[in-house]
């Protein structure tokens, strides 16, 4: 009877033993990463998803590292002809041709990289759109190649509203700026066939790239005028100096409902002038408005 009690006491003893061993190889298991052999696998997490309205506003066309354009620059097509003059810039004819009562097409070049790696960013929501250049991790391992980074999305937007870009300042830095000295618009139309005249304060950036312009608009009204304003990025063309832009939405600055304007002008090195009139010939709206209007400018950087 005690050699009986004494084996069994030994059993237990040594599945207690067991247990704890077990317990305590779990746990040290569970602190360390994943190991196979030798190698070690850690897990690495997944870059955040776009969420669903992000991905419904923006979506990619197009990218590649080999574009023509060797500067930081943007080029907005909201026409069939400017879409037309960017397939110059960069090879996207198996592109469908866009809907531009509903999107907008923004190239965007990030110019000439010493290596690869380098990608751009285009995110946002309806209320704010952010473009920046995304350089590669300092420790990445890259292709030694010059690279010319491009990337082309067509944003959801209706025709009669205006596409405002906040660019970071890889694209702002090297832009000109100028400061309006004088600006004078006038509205007609409605019921009453009002007549309204204002004048107009701010600023305009101005990126170039060979004959393609695009201009940062950044104006109000002055005085009782001030929920007037002009806050839109336009591309079109210079040639000689002469501008023409096809079509400046002006959503904010006309009263509405209103056609779009095309503007004409002259740019020089330190100062440059803008003719506005309206767009559609045969804009016929009952209670419409049309604005015309003119602004000079002189180069502050």
């Amino acid at each position: 009877m005690k050699i009986l009690k004494i084996f069994l006491t030994a059993i237990l003893s040594f599945s207690f033993t067991i247990n704890c061993a077990a317990q305590t190889s779990r746990e040290k298991n569970a602190a360390k990463p994943n190991q196979t052999g030798n190698q070690t696998i850690i897990r690495e997490k997944k870059p955040p998803e776009k969420s669903s309205d992000e991905a419904s506003l923006i979506r990619t066309i197009a990218e590649g590292s080999d574009a023509s354009v060797t500067t930081p620059f943007v080029f907005v097509a909201r026409t069939p002809d400017a879409f037309a003059r960017l397939q110059k810039l960069v090879e996207i004819s198996s592109v469908k041709a866009p809907d531009f009562r509903r999107e907008a097409i923004v190239a965007i070049f990030a110019g000439t990289k010493n290596t690869g790696g380098y990608t751009l960013e285009i995110t946002g929501n309806a209320r704010k759109i952010s473009v920046r250049i995304v350089a590669p991790p300092k420790d990445a391992m890259v292709t030694q190649v010059i690279t010319t980074p491009y990337k082309i999305v067509s944003i959801s937007i209706k025709q009669e509203e205006s596409l405002n870009l906040d660019l970071s300042a890889d694209f702002t830095n090297p832009a000109q700026n100028y400061r309006l000295t004088s600006g004078n618009f006038e509205i007609s139309g409605g019921f009453a066939g009002v007549k309204k005249k204002f004048a107009a304060q701010g600023t305009i950036r101005v990126l170039n790239w060979g004959e393609y312009l695009t201009l940062v608009f950044d104006l109000t009204g002055k005085a009782g005028e001030k929920r007037r304003r002009l806050s839109e990025i336009v591309s079109g063309t210079i040639s000689d100096g002469k501008i023409n832009l096809p079509r400046v939405q002006a959503a904010d600055f006309i009263d509405r409902p209103h056609p779009f304007m095309t503007a004409t002008g002259n740019l020089s090195k330190n100062k440059f002038s803008l003719l506005f009139v309206p767009g559609e010939k045969d804009f016929a709206v009952s209670d419409g408005y049309a604005g015309v209007g003119n602004l000079e400018a002189v180069k502050i950087k």
